[in-house]
């Protein structure tokens, strides 16, 4: 009997054990952007960036524009036709034209129009067996092939998936053609009407995953006229771990995501898998029980290659190279820990930073290119002589080594931050008395190293000489 995973696939099993990561590295750090900075609502579904820059994020209560400095939120306006046609969004998605496609949880399909800040839709229609076949969308993708017009898959919670083709250069859903791939009770290889997600790995192959009906793949025919669906057979009929003959007894408790470079990723309960459509490799990462933190929400492979994945109880950090993992959980004494509502939605921005759409707690974003910092507190022993949180003035030293942060709060000493250790302490010169460093106003380090600081008192400047500090005053 030929061993096959998929049709004409061969399948490559491999089995790795992640160890909790035990480093004593400070924690990340995330910024939280909650509605009170102008964002519409707390719960936060689906991210992308637009080619322009701008960030969008589809909340239970509006669409929000994100410039980097405040959000432009557009809602369903019952009094205004081209408005959005619900306020609760549920996907997102920018095609190739520079489009905004925006799925929602009553209202069907929009296509926003940037010229005219306007929303087109599309609703079903029961006569018409060429429209939307329903109005709750869960997933928006662009199909890879550039063959005329824009192909849209669309996945909806009791319709199935809809191929959706727009004429080139079309602005509204006007002239909209829908093909509807729903469930059939007389073809078993029929997919099931409630989509959770939909996503293209290949020019030719549409990756559905539905709820409690079996993952599919939706390809075209011989002819390319037509569109098969074909169930993804995970090799029930191989001589291989139980885990994955669960994968065809229990679909709901394994979500996918897209990865990199043809990657699809496999949550499970215990750990997570991953199918390499190129290399025709399928790898189970393992957990420790103790690891276990509920199901994952959602899946993203950054840059770097870290796999990041939400769940309902937090995040979860797999370094795969290093073979680790971290639990990131809300810590009610750190205000920069992660969402204690759980994680929706994960995506990477173009200059690398990472987003955080929450479940309740509004949204979060964190820039592995900025050292972890951790906020002093008052009374802490390691940082008391920090006498206040209002920071004056700071700046930051590579030269001489090892990487310190010089910084002047509103009251007490000059301070010095290192970097490497995490440890906090004050500046001690050669000739204390005569030198007086308070109410620092700037800092500035020049080409050969030294420490130019203003403040109510003059000029100075800080030098090293042999590994020591030494205060000169320009009053």
């Amino acid at each position: 009997m030929k061993k096959r995973l998929l049709p004409f696939l061969l399948l490559l099993l491999t089995s790795t054990m992640l160890r909790a990561q035990t480093n004593s590295a400070p924690p990340l750090q995330f910024d939280r952007l909650p509605s009170e900075l102008g964002l519409s609502q707390n719960l936060v579904s689906t991210i992308i960036q637009d080619r322009k820059g701008f960030m969008w994020f589809g909340t239970k209560d509006g669409l929000n524009r994100f410039d980097g400095y405040r959000f432009t939120v557009y809602r369903h306006n019952p009094f205004d036709s081209t408005s959005l046609s619900d306020s609760y969004i549920t996907a997102l998605l920018e095609d190739r034209a520079g489009r905004i496609w925006v799925g929602t949880l009553r209202g069907g399909l929009n296509l926003f129009d940037r010229a005219t800040e306007r929303f087109s839709h599309s609703m079903p229609d029961s006569a018409n067996p060429n429209s939307l076949s329903h109005s709750r969308i869960t997933a928006i993708a662009e199909d890879q092939s550039r063959e005329g017009g824009t192909t849209i898959w669309i996945g909806t919670w009791g319709g199935g998936v809809n191929r959706l083709v727009l004429p080139a250069g079309a602005k509204t859903l006007a002239g909209a053609i829908y093909t509807r791939f729903m469930h059939d009770p007389n073809d078993p290889n029929s997919l099931g009407n409630n989509i959770i997600s939909v996503f293209t790995v290949a020019k030719d192959t549409v990756w559905v995953v539905t709820n409690f009906a079996g993952h599919y793949q939706i390809i075209p025919t011989a002819d390319r006229r037509n569109f098969a669906v074909r169930p993804v057979t995970w090799g029930s009929d191989l001589p291989i771990p139980e885990w994955q003959k669960r994968l065809e007894t229990n679909v709901q408790t394994y979500p996918f995501g897209q990865g990199k470079n043809g990657k699809i990723w496999i949550g499970r309960e215990n750990g997570f898998n991953c199918w390499d459509a190129i290399a025709g490799e399928y790898t189970f990462y393992a957990l420790a029980a103790k690891n276990f933190m509920g199901l994952n929400y959602s899946f993203l492979e950054d840059r770097t290659g870290i796999l990041w994945a939400g769940h309902s109880q937090g995040l979860r950090r797999y370094d795969l190279t290093a073979g680790t993992v971290a639990d990131l959980r809300h810590d009610p004494n750190n205000p920069h820990s992660i969402a204690e509502s759980g994680i929706n939605t994960i995506y990477e921005d173009n200059g690398g930073i990472l987003w955080f759409g929450s479940n309740g707690n509004g949204l979060f974003k964190y820039d592995p290119k900025v050292a972890p910092f951790s906020r002093s507190h008052r009374g802490a022993a390691k940082l008391s002589l920090w006498r206040g949180t209002s920071i004056r003035a700071l700046c930051e030293m590579r030269d001489p080594a090892p990487p310190v942060v010089w910084l002047s709060a509103a009251a007490g000493p000059l301070l010095h931050l290192n970097r490497t250790t995490g440890e906090i302490a004050a500046a001690k010169f050669y000739s204390p008395d005569t030198f007086r460093l308070e109410v620092v106003f700037s800092m500035l380090q020049d080409k050969k190293g030294a420490l130019w600081i203003g403040n109510t008192l003059g000029l100075h400047r800080l030098e090293w000489r042999e590994g020591n500090l030494k205060a000169i005053s320009y009053l």
